[in-house]
């Protein structure tokens, strides 16, 4: 009885300190497709990354502005907000899109004869075929290092959901520029 009573507590302790799944990992990434009809690699990737400093900025500073009772869009700059709209419906109020996915991304094994890359996202969050959907992609550049100062280059993509997924195209010059490096996504819905 003794030892069965040790064991439970072991096994109580350990699901205790295993962290329970959070939005980051249920997301996974993959079926690609390219605008030029070529086969990716089987070594070419778009990942999900840790969360990195300018992704947590960034996060923090989208928070700040919903806390303020702003919608998530007004944090981006009025041409990315022009820009997105061009990939939405007519008459799509920005201010009542709803922003479900933020992940830090990267890319891996790109090669210029791919073109524009599309890929396929699940998310959490189910996305009906049909749906409105803008992604937007940030691409984050060292400033200072010893300040950890980072500025991003934010650029709208066309998203489109289909059996359960989010298929968005990213273009060349966003995924040679995101190789190696560190960027951001978000859906906007």
């Amino acid at each position: 009885a003794l030892l069965l009573a040790a064991v439970l507590c072991l096994n109580t302790a350990a699901a205790f300190a295993t962290p329970s799944k959070t939005v980051l990992d249920m997301v996974t990434i993959g079926e690609y497709t390219t605008s030029t009809n070529v086969v990716p690699q089987a070594g070419f990737i778009i990942y999900q990354t840790e969360p990195t400093v300018p992704w947590m900025q960034d996060l923090t500073d989208i928070q700040s502005q919903v806390n303020t009772g702003k919608a998530a869009i007004n944090f981006f700059s009025d041409e990315l907000q022009a820009d997105a709209a061009k990939l939405l419906p007519e008459n799509t109020d920005l201010q009542k899109l709803q922003m479900n996915e933020f992940i830090p991304i990267s890319a891996l094994n790109y090669e210029e004869a791919y073109g524009d890359i599309t890929a396929g996202f699940v998310f959490p969050t189910f996305y009906p075929a049909g749906q409105p959907l803008v992604a937007l992609a940030a691409v984050y550049t060292l400033v200072n290092a010893v300040t950890n100062e980072w500025s991003a280059e934010w650029i709208a993509c066309p998203a489109k959901a289909n059996m359960g997924k989010v298929y968005v195209t990213f273009p060349a010059d966003y995924v040679e520029k995101l190789e190696g490096g560190w960027g951001s996504l978000v859906i906007l819905n």
